[in-house]
């Protein structure tokens, strides 16, 4: 419940300081980092943080550290807030409803990656590239916080999916078309999402 708060209201300090706490008080160091990570420090909060930080990244992203590559994961705020990730056919079973993915606000698909969301991706912001797979996962998702979208349309079917897709907080698309794919007047279709 505590991460659910977090997640939906990924810009407020609040529910991150009162999941802090809770965290302290079950000994858990990642609530130690988190409220080093939310308050004004001097050089040995500074160092402390980052210690913690460096014993402990990689298995405060388990799961996901399998698909992260390193040095790609960037913790803002006491949590993982921005990564590209490298994701395959096989990793998608153990890691694309994993909680850990519901702070991030910035995900990138390196090449050759699997495309993907997840309902679990509350704070989710900027998202792509987006292809067929990672549109059709899209469209069934609720309501989505997503501002940035950048999306590969390999065929019409795409762009009827990025229509269905509910983005009432989307302020830039950025878009390639599949070469040798006919498609209509750039944007005519597009312009009719709610979102548009």
């Amino acid at each position: 419940t505590l991460l659910l708060q977090v997640f939906v209201a990924a810009r407020d300090d609040a529910p991150r300081r009162v999941l802090a706490d809770y965290l302290i008080e079950q000994d858990d160091q990642r609530g130690e980092y988190i409220s080093l990570a939310l308050s004004e420090l001097d050089q040995e909060g500074r160092e402390r943080r980052d210690a913690l930080l460096e014993e402990h990244r990689w298995s405060w992203l388990q799961p996901l550290g399998a698909v992260i590559p390193k040095a790609h994961a960037r913790f803002e705020r006491g949590l993982l807030a921005s990564t590209d990730v490298e994701v395959g056919l096989d990793d998608l079973a153990v890691i694309e409803n994993a909680i850990g993915w519901g702070a991030i606000e910035k995900l990138h698909f390196l090449p050759g990656s699997v495309h993907f969301v997840s309902p679990v991706m509350r704070a989710l912001r900027e998202v792509g590239p987006l292809g067929s797979e990672g549109l059709a996962k899209l469209v069934k998702g609720t309501q989505w916080a997503i501002e940035h979208l950048r999306v590969a349309l390999a065929t019409p079917a795409d762009e009827d999916q990025l229509i269905a897709a509910q983005l009432p907080k989307l302020k830039h698309l950025s878009f390639e078309l599949a070469s040798g794919v006919e498609y209509g007047r750039p944007y005519d279709k597009l312009r009719t999402a709610p979102w548009w």
